[in-house]
């Protein structure tokens, strides 16, 4: 288990979506289990994108699994 602060949170999906995360960053916070309840839960609704919203082509999910990432952005920064 790891302990990202809910900035940290937000910088992996900002960076995510922006296409400017590093080699295997995405993987990471999908993958690894957060002991912060509340991070943890946006890390498995993360990992679920692609199923939840299947890609139309090539990239991690589809269009709403997108808008999905930019709401849980949203809510990680206004929390703070």
């Amino acid at each position: 288990m790891a302990r990202i602060t809910r900035e940290e949170a937000a910088g992996y999906i900002e960076r995510f979506l922006a296409g400017t995360d590093g080699p295997k960053e995405w993987d990471w916070f999908i993958t690894v289990r957060q002991k912060d309840p509340d991070i943890e839960k946006i890390r498995v609704v993360c990992a679920g994108l692609p199923e939840a919203y299947p890609p139309l082509g090539r990239g991690y999910c589809g269009p709403s699994g997108l808008s999905v990432l930019r709401q849980l952005l949203h809510e990680l920064r206004r929390r703070e």
